[in-house]
């Protein structure tokens, strides 16, 4: 897909779809509740388009996170997020640099890190996910508590010779 075709089609995705959802439902949980949510993703200059799309999908869930963190290398200033990413941050987004550059492994393994009581959902930047996300994740891990839980995985395979 060429890049003026993506982009006019980023643009009606936002200004149609998520433009219907009042402002409210930007938020993360306000109730408590015994194991806390933390999503979080990590994305990079290139990809900050699509990040904004996805990080309003994730607040737009119908079980609230009660953390959404964006993990940012190093290198990369906070100040270079477009503007409606900043503006995020009135409803809660956290924006995290990584101690290291280890790329996209920074979503998971500082979460786990740095907030070890918390369940951890992983997204990606370039995905609009559903509103039903982190409720279908939510109610497998109350089954499988000790489980990784996915909605989609790839299988590793070693070919010995």
């Amino acid at each position: 897909m060429n890049n003026s075709l993506s982009f006019y089609l980023k643009r009606l995705i936002n200004e149609t779809i998520y433009s219907l959802f009042p402002v409210a439902l930007l938020r993360l949980n306000k109730a408590e509740r015994d194991e806390k949510i933390l999503l979080s993703m990590t994305s990079f200059p290139e990809r900050f388009d699509c990040a904004y799309l996805a990080l309003k999908s994730a607040f737009l869930q119908s079980k609230k996170a009660d953390r959404i963190i964006l993990w940012l290398d190093k290198q990369v200033p906070i100040s270079s997020l477009p503007k409606k990413i900043l503006r995020m941050r009135k409803r809660g987004l956290e924006i995290r640099h990584a101690r290291d550059n280890i790329f996209s492994h920074s979503k998971y393994y500082y979460s786990f890190c740095d907030y070890p009581d918390y369940v951890i959902v992983t997204i990606d930047d370039d995905i609009i996910y559903d509103k039903e996300l982190i409720n279908s994740l939510w109610k497998k891990h109350t089954i499988y508590k000790e489980a990784v839980v996915a909605r989609r995985v790839h299988a590793i395979v070693c070919d010995t010779y």
